[in-house]
């Protein structure tokens, strides 16, 4: 299975546009070959994102895209890189 992780960008093209893209997420992450994956502040910030009055999302559109991040996203817990290397 290939972990995804979507852009914010895409999510909100998702939602703005005519329903194809958010089609498109949709069959990617309905597909057994595709795990939507965000950690916690990613989820956060497509609802925050989402939610700004310059996009005028109906309240109705946001509760539907906030079910779809609670039924199709993996919760991860992101890695600790190791420390950055220095070079002299």
């Amino acid at each position: 299975m290939i972990r995804v992780v979507i852009d914010t960008g895409v999510v909100v093209s998702a939602a703005l546009k005519d329903r194809t893209p958010e089609e498109i997420i949709l069959t990617i992450v309905a597909s057994d070959e595709f795990d939507w994956v965000a950690s916690v502040p990613i989820v956060k910030e497509y609802t925050e994102v989402l939610s700004r009055k310059k996009f005028n999302l109906p309240t109705e559109v946001l509760q539907n895209w906030s079910e779809i991040f609670d039924g199709c996203i993996s919760i991860i817990e992101p890695e600790e890189l190791p420390p950055r290397a220095s070079f002299y």
